[in-house]
């Protein structure tokens, strides 16, 4: 089965997705996705969803 690799739509849906990573400080990242989908089986179910990650490197 293949998977998407996107981090705000899920599996089952399609849509759009844009975002930005971010280097805050020496070996500190910051990503921010925002995603706006609906699901594949059913046209009325739609999602807007914010992702937010902070990534520490040692």
């Amino acid at each position: 089965m293949l998977r998407p690799t996107y981090d705000a739509i899920s599996h089952g849906y399609r849509g759009w997705e844009v975002g930005m990573n971010y280097t805050v400080f020496k070996n500190i990242l910051a990503t921010l996705r925002y995603g706006d989908n609906k699901q594949l089986r059913d046209d009325t179910t739609k999602d807007k969803i914010l992702f937010g990650r902070v990534e520490f490197f040692f």
